[in-house]
């Protein structure tokens, strides 16, 4: 049962944003993966924080929330998070491949 959760993880969206990471970094982006897990019994980050932030610089940011390329889905709290960062002007992206997360990222920096 480990090797098939490893595997899961390794091809699902966890290995996703591990290779776009990894990538975005190459491009010299400053890429945080954020805990958004719950820790000791609290949350460190509110319900539908996204994955992943990527400093765009001058200030500008812009949001991954990573999702299996097949039956991947926001939460409702996820759907909301995205809704507000949006309203708000920020940069916000559902990307299900490292290269269609670089895509995204080099959209916002040039854009």
């Amino acid at each position: 049962m480990l090797a098939t959760r490893r595997h899961q993880t390794e091809t699902g969206r966890h290995g996703v944003q591990a290779e776009a990471v990894a990538l975005l970094r190459k491009l010299g982006c400053l890429v945080l993966r954020l805990p958004v897990r719950m820790t000791g019994g609290y949350r460190l980050m509110p319900k539908g924080t996204p994955d992943t932030i990527v400093f765009l610089g001058s200030g500008r940011f812009g949001w991954l929330e990573f999702k299996r390329a097949k039956g991947g889905k926001l939460s409702p709290e996820q759907e909301a998070f995205r809704d507000a960062a949006l309203r708000r002007g920020e940069n916000w992206a559902e990307p299900t491949s490292a290269e269609e997360a670089a895509q995204v990222v080099m959209g916002w920096r040039t854009g």
